[in-house]
């Protein structure tokens, strides 16, 4: 019986001991836990964190830090976020999308402003530039700050145009372009082009100004009987309507027709007319 005493304790004893290992084993994985969600949530009000679906451990904040969503499964035991945390519906760790790009030029066409879209998850923008005529771009812009949303670009634009497109970028790296814009923007084309009064030596000509953005007009003629259109006006100023060509031959007939002009480049041609001069 003493013996059945013994044995009994001792076994006791032995799984009072074995459970005591397993609780001195256990605290220091609650605790590591713990502060791990602790320093998450520290984190986290200093940085906003997308999280992506389940199954993904590594997080990253909108700084650019890696933040590390661990799990325990030895002692079944997963973090998932905090309460009142917003789960993205696209990864954070991914290149931002490409900006929309529109272009304007100033009237002396010695500067070109581009303007494009912010958009999310980007660190920074880029600009490249190519002649028309070239086919390689070039980054004339170095990379631009985070939440940029225009560029001006001061070169001549009086006689050469310029293609422009734009990336955002972050640490994944660039997006696609955005769409490809000219400086200088071809002008609307004028329309309505008519005669006015008529001698013989002078024809009054008019049309409708279509355009916002032209620095000019030039009016072109011929004889109806010739091939080739002149220029005979130079270049008018931006909004002109009327011109009078002079120094005509009487009873003659002549070929008209208007273009609008902004710096390098020409609209379409207007409506063509056809004038004679008086006898």
């Amino acid at each position: 019986m003493d013996q059945q005493f013994r044995d009994f304790f001792t076994k006791r004893n032995l799984i009072s001991l074995l459970v005591l290992a397993i609780i001195i084993l256990t605290i220091p994985i609650g605790v590591r836990l713990v502060r791990l969600q602790q320093e998450l949530k520290t984190r986290a009000a200093g940085s906003a964190i997308s999280f992506i679906p389940p199954g993904v451990e590594t997080r990253t904040s909108a700084s650019g830090s890696a933040i590390l969503v661990a799990t325990q499964s030895a002692v079944g035991v997963k973090l998932t976020p905090p309460v009142g945390w917003q789960l993205s519906s696209t990864p954070a760790s991914g290149v931002p999308q490409a900006p929309i790009v529109t272009i304007s030029s100033d009237s002396s066409c010695k500067s070109v402003s581009l303007n494009w879209n912010d958009v999310a998850n980007e660190t920074g923008y880029i600009v490249n530039r190519k002649k028309t005529a070239d086919s390689t771009y070039l980054t004339v812009s170095g990379t631009l700050p985070a939440n940029t949303t225009t560029y001006t670009d001061n070169l001549d634009i009086s006689a050469t145009s310029y293609d422009y497109l734009v990336k955002s970028l972050n640490d994944f790296g660039k997006s696609d372009r955005s769409n490809i814009v000219t400086a200088p923007v071809t002008p609307t084309t004028p329309s309505n082009l008519a005669s006015g009064a008529v001698t013989k030596t002078t024809i009054a000509l008019s049309w409708i100004d279509n355009s916002d953005n032209e620095t000019g007009f030039v009016v072109n003629r011929k004889k109806t009987t010739d091939s080739t259109y002149l220029t005979v006006s130079g270049t008018l100023p931006a909004n002109t309507t009327t011109y009078t060509d002079k120094n005509l031959a009487a009873n003659t007939s002549y070929d008209y027709l208007v273009k609008s002009v902004n710096c390098s480049v020409k609209s379409d041609r207007s409506n063509l007319i056809t004038v004679v001069t008086s006898k």
